[in-house]
């Protein structure tokens, strides 16, 4: 799997996953995509939560500031390409 690097939003604040923008996919059983949070303290994260890929996503964090992303693709023929994954501050 990837583990992305910490997006940092700069401010503590309650979020949701908005929109995600992908652009090419293979297999989508063969690929996972989960994200994670942590407040003001960098060392004290959330468990990991799947992101729906197929459809809506009813993922919040609350008093969250920085975000990680991670994507394990299950097959060697596994890809995704995606441009962005959007957060909103609710």
């Amino acid at each position: 799997y990837l583990t992305s690097n910490i997006f940092d939003s700069q401010e503590c604040l309650r979020y949701k996953i908005s929109n995600i923008d992908v652009e090419d996919i293979s297999d989508i059983k063969d690929i996972e995509i989960s994200i994670r949070a942590a407040g003001d303290n960098i060392n004290v994260w959330t468990n990991w939560k799947a992101i729906n890929l197929k459809g809506p996503n009813n993922i919040t964090f609350n008093n969250a500031r920085y975000f990680q992303i991670k994507i394990l693709l299950k097959s060697k023929y596994a890809h995704i390409k995606f441009n962005s994954i959007d957060l909103e501050v609710i």
